[in-house]
């Protein structure tokens, strides 16, 4: 006979998948509007919403510039760059012009034979 109850074995756990691990969430739920007026509102809503986001990021990108975030629509980033042409075209404007490279004569036959008639004329003036 027996004298009291056999001991059985602990049962091994049950096999937990990733399902199981990560539930997940249910959407949320999105009650649109029906009357005309409430629908109205929430066109509005969503525009300014979506403006809110462009200049909020806008700001943060002109406070920190290293952060590659939208810079400005594509108006802005052109009427920059043709203010910039503007400004390197007034600095360019500005140098003063170099001075001329002096011709070189003795590799010229031509500008020899000139030059020399134009010192015997000087040199007939002078007597």
């Amino acid at each position: 006979m027996a004298q009291g109850k056999i001991k059985l074995k602990a049962k091994a756990p049950a096999r937990v998948t990733k399902k199981q691990q990560n539930p997940k969430r249910n959407a949320p739920k999105i009650i649109k509007p029906k009357k005309t007026v409430a629908k109205e509102a929430k066109k509005l809503t969503k525009v300014h919403q979506s403006q809110l986001m462009t200049s909020t990021e806008k700001l943060i990108a002109s406070r920190v510039g290293h952060l590659e975030l939208i810079k400005g629509s594509r108006r802005e980033i052109e009427k920059e760059q043709k203010a910039a042409d503007k400004n390197n075209a007034a600095n360019k404007e500005k140098l003063e012009p170099t001075l001329a490279i002096p011709e070189l004569t003795a590799l010229d036959p031509d500008l020899v034979l000139e030059k020399e008639k134009k010192e015997r004329k000087s040199r007939r003036r002078i007597r």
